[in-house]
């Protein structure tokens, strides 16, 4: 039996990471692999104008 996980991580730093907020998301279901987010954290970062470490 395989005992392992893949995962998907990845970070967007804000222009001031140390005192920026974290914005975390986590893809909640089958069917869709964590990368699949990639394109939704992209846009939420430049809406947010990289005020969020995401």
């Amino acid at each position: 039996m395989d005992q392992t996980v893949d995962i998907f991580v990845k970070r967007l730093q804000s222009s001031d990471p140390k005192s920026a907020t974290n914005m975390w998301l986590l893809q909640g279901g089958p069917g869709f692999a964590s990368n699949d987010l990639e394109y939704q954290m992209t846009m939420l970062y430049q809406q947010l104008k990289g005020a969020a470490n995401v």
